[in-house]
């Protein structure tokens, strides 16, 4: 056979053997397909055909399908698989195909449980058994060309998240890929673009994967990729939910690996859209327009991140705290969807990778941020705080941010706050640079409103906040050091209260120039000013102060003292003010805890100035000025007085030194805190003072000087009624005019001259005025209707638990007890020194309700003065010293009054030489005392008074009353009078011929003796005179004042009615009484008493007898006779009287002696009936006979009818009656 045969032969032999393969590889390749396809995955495989091309070593298989899970669709599919082979895999003893193409693949995949896919039984059966792998062998040798896929799709069917996923249109081409080693370096550019539900999504790359470097680029591009589908694959632990979104992104990713793979993503873009998340509950939560972020050299593998540029619009978000404090509601309990673990060996790039991520930080750097209209709410529920807040308008440009932050940064900030009903609240406006360390940066806060955080505020103020904030700060730090500077700083409009009548307001407070230095601990403020603040201060009835139902209760335990905030080293925070300045101040303190009068005043115009204030010091330079007025009756303010001080002030311990001025100051607006303990009403006092002051408040107490010139002036006293018993104890038609209100006190000016207070701790207060004006006063003394003066009642009884007043009860006696012996000391008493004491115009008003009818009494132009004097004690046996008294004034509009002498008010013990004279006071008003107290009332009659005083240091009192009434004139008895007394009588008997009354009335006594005082016994020995006009009239015509013995009688011998030289001496007294009394009358009495005076008659009979008188004659002065012619009488008597003479031896008469003769006369004289009237009758008309020799008028003595039995028989006597004519 030749050779062209054979070579025909051998390609017949091929013709046929291809022809054969044509017609039975088809088949064979189609049932090995489907019995290792079905064996291996353990699910039906089938093929609808299988074409073979041998002589392009070419198959193309159609319609495979492997089947799904029983009654489901095919897991997948696909039209038509083409491979086609190349002839060079037997040269290079490797698989190399010129073409793999997918044709229509379809893969359904179905999620039926959390974690289960419905191709779990296919992984199992692959894994089942798995083909060793030789750990030395190298990458498969192969060379793939022209691989495609068209028109792919994939369908994820998740029942647990109840969504289905589709990727439609997937379209795939990679022009070469290979790993024989001719074929490394050859550059794969695959292609790859999809529909993922409705998204469009296209790559493109550029790799070698097969050299040793593992080079590769791709890039990756997402149209309007919409992410709510995917919203279900969120934990259910994570507490937000993906309501909407779109991502577009072209990512840009070079691969390569080396020692350490790298991964570079630059040029990347990454854009989300229309983002909205919410939270568990479906509200919503955060979300934006637009975030579009352009990366530039990030390398994730070197945790390392660079943003070229972040671009955010239109952010916002919402913030919701509730009440139990959470910000996001609970997750649910629901599963969360389990994605399938994927099955994939460990790379050794993963293990490079996770070994750098342990050995590194991540770093960020952002080039470029703009946030642009973004906007965040807050509402905050927790504690009923109630707060709404909304930031509007946020606008922020970053540079060079980087994490960890460096100091490069640069920003700038703005944004708006509104409240709840998008009111403008306030902007904010920032720039700066720098970084955690250091940086700079300026802070603009513009109208910040505090209604802002009115909620927050309401959890410790129950009242509303008003106000508006401004703010311009410059901040720098480092190292952790701060230092800020505030230009300006004004909070305006603030009111604490009701914006129609707040509680405290004030129209603007400033700070200039503040600057802060945490380094040095301290704030430098040049100037803070506060203007118009306004504040009411007040008190309830139950002594509750405003701010207490202010705040809100606080839980637990109260708080405890403020404690000093220092630093850890213990040195404080400095705050020094250049200037501080309050302008237009005012205050109104109400205080109605003090009953039915509550306290009102009101400090308008206050001004506050500071300087230099120093809180290390505690030191300043202060000035303060105010005006203050009380409320009136009518709801308005009085007029104004003004008080000032300006001087240096101290903290820490409090000093101050500086200038006081206060005028017109109205002491009434304190009125109220004097009524529960007076029944006196303030109704004006004015009070000035202008001076300095130093106070000091030292270890042992307070130290002050105070010095300057004092006044109070228009002054206005009433007394009001002070309790309910004296309220009953009034009665009558005058009992209104106790119980009004009426002046008591009132005066135009005091004047305290050089008033210097000296108080030092542990020493006695030296108080110091170096002269005293008073000036127009007024004074009312009242005797009430229940016999007590006003001044007694003008401290309030105090009351005890029941309300009943204990000030009249019996005091207990007191209980000795032991001295304690810690007792503290009797504090120092004070020294006083008084300059010159003057008064002018004065006025003192008297009335006297207790008795009826009323009497009333006027002292006026009172003026007068008293030197200076002190309460220094005078040395050891040295006499106090005593100041000079002199008060002139006017009684009644008639009397002079005047007083003077020496004395000092502050001696102790007291001392005082005063002489007080009242000249011509009417008595005629006085008519009701003579009334209640003697019956009569007072015609006519004036009184005059020189009473002088004498106090000696021991004590001693020696007084001196010189009472003098001329023309004293009594009325008739007044009917119906308490008493009646023979005050004419007693007038008659003490007046001289002129109608002149001339007591004196010396006192003396102890002044240490409790017992003695001075005005009952002056009204002791006026009583004692009156009742002496009746008891004994002839001691007060005698002037025997001081004695009891009356001598209201003429003593007589018994028997004889003849004067003696006794009986002539008062009888010439009391003719001399009588000649200077005409208004007087006398009526004698004579008396005899036979009972006692028989033999005193006999005795003088015999008298007369013997010198040659009658025997019935009345004793007369006879010529003196010898003893011859005595005894011759008294024989001739003795025969006439005795009738049974004694006889002699004779029968004659004896003669016997004179002695027994006078024995037997009178025992045989008989005493006749007429004797003893007769001698009464005598008596008297020798009386009146000498008293008219005497000089007295005959027609005002007379004789009375005559008494022979005497009311003394022990002294025979002629009885003196006086009466009136």
């Amino acid at each position: 056979m030749g050779v062209g045969r054979k070579l025909a032969v051998a390609a017949g032999a091929v013709v046929l053997c291809w022809g054969g393969l044509w017609l039975a590889l088809p088949g064979v390749i189609a049932r090995q397909v489907q019995d290792k396809a079905t064996e291996a995955l353990g699910r039906n495989v089938t093929v609808r055909s299988v074409e073979v091309s041998p002589w392009s070593l070419a198959v193309a298989v159609r319609g495979l399908e492997v089947a799904g899970l029983p009654g489901q669709a095919p897991a997948l599919s696909m039209e038509r698989l083409y491979i086609n082979a190349s002839a060079t895999s037997l040269l290079r003893w490797a698989p190399v195909l010129d073409a793999l193409e997918l044709d229509q693949p379809v893969v359904r995949v179905r999620q039926d449980a959390p974690g289960h896919w419905d191709f779990a039984d296919v992984l199992e059966k692959l894994q089942q058994n798995p083909e060793p792998k030789d750990p030395e062998a190298g990458l498969a040798r192969l060379a793939l060309y022209n691989i495609q896929i068209r028109d792919g799709r994939v369908e994820l069917d998740d029942q647990v998240a109840g969504v289905q996923h589709k990727i439609e249109a997937l379209q795939m081409q990679l022009p070469f890929i290979s790993t024989l080693p001719s074929q490394r370096e050859v550059k794969v550019q695959p292609q790859l673009s999809m529909r993922l539900n409705g998204s469009e999504l296209a790559t493109q790359a550029v790799a070698t994967p097969f050299d040793e470097a593992h080079r590769a680029q791709a890039k990756l591009q997402i149209r309007q990729f919409d992410l709510a589908p995917y919203a279900p694959y969120l934990p259910a632990s994570v507490p937000v939910q993906l309501q909407q979104g779109q991502l577009d992104a072209e990512l840009l990713v070079a691969f390569e690996q080396v020692e350490q793979p790298t991964v570079q993503l630059q040029g990347s873009t990454l854009q989300v859209s229309n983002l909205q998340l919410q939270d568990r509950a479906g509200q919503p939560l955060a979300g934006w327009s637009q975030l579009k972020v352009e990366l530039g050299d990030t390398r994730p593998l070197q945790q390392q991140v660079r943003v070229a540029a972040v671009n955010l619009q239109q952010p916002f978000g919402h913030v919701h705290r509730r009440a139990n404090g959470e910000f996001l509601p609970a997750p649910t309990p629901t599963p969360a969807v389990a994605v399938a673990p994927v099955v994939a060996p460990a790379v050794a790039a993963k293990d490079a990778a996770q070994s750098i991520a342990a050995s590194a930080e991540w770093k960020l750097l952002i080039d470029r941020l703009d946030v642009e209209g973004g906007w965040a709410s807050w509402r905050d529920e927790m504690g009923q705080v109630g707060a709404a807040l909304r930031v509007d308008q946020l606008q922020l440009q970053a540079r060079d941010l980087a994490w960890p932050m460096g100091a490069d940064a640069q920003w700038t900030l703005a944004a708006q706050l509104q409240g709840e009903d998008r009111a403008a609240r306030g902007s904010l406006r920032s720039t700066g640079k720098g970084g955690i360390d250091r940086g700079q940066a300026s802070v603009v806060v513009d109208k910040f409103d505090a209604q802002a955080v009115q909620a927050y505020a309401r959890q410790w103020v129950k009242l509303p906040v008003g106000g508006l904030a401004s703010l311009t700060a410059d901040v720098t730090w480092q190292s952790g050091q701060l230092q800020a500077t505030v230009p300006t700083l004004a909070v305006e409009s603030v009111a604490l209260g009701r914006a129609a009548a707040p509680e405290v307001a004030w129209t603007g407070l400033q700070l200039r120039n503040l600057r802060l230095d945490t380094a040095r601990q301290q704030v430098l403020v040049e100037h803070v000013g506060l203007e118009a603040p306004r504040a009411r201060v007040q008190r309830n009835a139950q002594g509750r102060w405003m701010y207490e139902q202010w705040l809100q209760p606080v839980a637990g335990a109260p708080a405890k003292g403020r404690e000093t905030v220092t630093s850890p080293a213990g040195k404080p925070w400095q705050v020094l003010v250049q200037d501080m300045e309050l302008a237009a101040g005012q205050v109104e303190l109400t205080d109605a805890s003090l009953g039915d009068l509550p306290l009102a005043i009101r400090l308008s115009d206050v001004q506050l100035r500071m300087q230099n204030l120093d809180s290390v010091k505690g030191t300043a330079q202060a000035k303060l000025s105010a005006r203050m007025a009380e409320r009136t009756g009518r709801g308005g303010w009085g007029k104004p007085g003004s008080l000032s001080y300006e001087g240096d002030v101290q903290l820490d311990p409090l000093m101050t030194k500086g200038r006081v001025q206060v005028n017109a100051l109205p002491l009434q607006a304190f009125e109220p805190y004097m009524a529960p303990h007076l029944n006196v009403r303030l109704v004006r006092a004015l009070a000035s003072f202008d001076g300095t002051v130093q106070f000091a408040q030292r270890p042992k107490g307070p130290q002050m000087q105070l010095q300057g010139q004092g006044r109070v002036t228009d002054v206005h006293v009433q007394s009001v009624l002070g309790d309910a018993k004296a309220a009953n104890a009034v009665q009558g038609p005058h009992a209104a005019t106790a119980l009004a209100a009426e002046d008591l006190l009132r005066w135009k000016q005091l004047r305290l001259q050089g008033v210097r207070v000296n108080l030092q701790p542990a020493q006695p207060p030296h108080i110091q005025v170096h002269s005293t004006e008073l000036q127009d006063f007024f004074a009312r003394v009242v005797v009430l209707p229940e016999g007590r003066l006003n001044l007694q009642n003008l401290v309030k009884a105090a009351q005890s638990e029941g309300g009943v007043v204990v000030a009249d009860a019996v005091a207990p006696a007191p209980v000795e007890q032991a001295p304690a012996a810690s007792a503290a000391p009797a504090a120092p008493s004070a020294r006083i020194d008084m300059g010159p004491i003057t008064l002018q115009g004065g006025v003192i008003k008297f009335s006297d309700f207790f008795i009826r009818p009323n009497y009333t009494a006027d002292l006026t132009a009172l003026q007068g003065s008293l030197e200076a004097f002190s309460s220094q004690p005078a040395a050891p046996g040295e006499a106090p010293a005593l100041a000079k008294l002199t008060l002139d004034g006017i009684a009644q509009g008639t009397a002079q009054l005047h007083i003077d002498g020496l004395i000092n008010p502050l001696a102790q013990p007291l001392s005082m030489d005063v002489r007080a004279q009242v000249q011509g006071l009417d008595l005629s008003p006085l008519t009701p005392y003579a009334i209640k107290y003697v019956g009569h009332g007072i015609e006519k009659g004036k009184f005059s008074m020189d009473v002088r005083y004498q106090v000696q240091p021991d004590g001693q009192l020696t007084a001196s009353n010189q009472l003098v009434l001329n023309q004293l004139t009594f009325t008739d008895p007044v009917e119906g009078a308490p008493t009646s007394l023979p005050v004419r009588l007693a007038v008659a008997l003490l007046a001289d011929s002129h109608g002149v009354i001339d007591l004196n009335l010396p006192i003396s006594g102890s002044l240490n003796d409790p017992q003695f005082r001075i005005a009952p016994v002056v009204f002791k020995i006026i009583g004692n005179i009156i009742r002496k006009a009746v008891t004994a009239p002839f001691s007060l015509l005698t002037g025997a004042f001081a004695s009891e013995d009356d001598k209201s009688d003429i003593a007589f011998e018994p028997g004889h009615s003849s004067l003696n030289a006794q009986a002539q001496t008062q009888l010439q007294q009391l003719a001399k009484a009588m000649n200077s009394k005409p208004q007087l009358k006398l009526t004698l009495i004579g008396q005899a008493n036979g009972a006692t005076e028989g033999e005193g008659w006999k005795r003088a009979q015999l008298e007369r007898l013997v010198n040659g008188a009658k025997a019935d004659a009345d004793d007369e002065a006879l010529p003196e006779r010898s003893d011859k012619q005595k005894l011759a009488a008294l024989k001739q008597a003795y025969r006439n009287t005795v009738k049974d003479r004694p006889r002699n031896m004779l029968g004659l008469a004896k003669d016997l002696p004179a002695e027994e003769m006078q024995t037997l006369i009178l025992r045989d004289m008989v005493i006749p009936a007429t004797a003893w009237p007769d001698l009464a009758a005598a008596r008297a008309q020798n009386v009146r006979d000498y008293l008219l020799t005497q000089g007295v008028d005959p027609g005002r003595v007379f004789l009375g009818n005559a008494e022979t039995k005497s009311a003394n028989p022990a002294t025979p006597s002629v009885l003196l009656n006086i009466s009136v004519q």
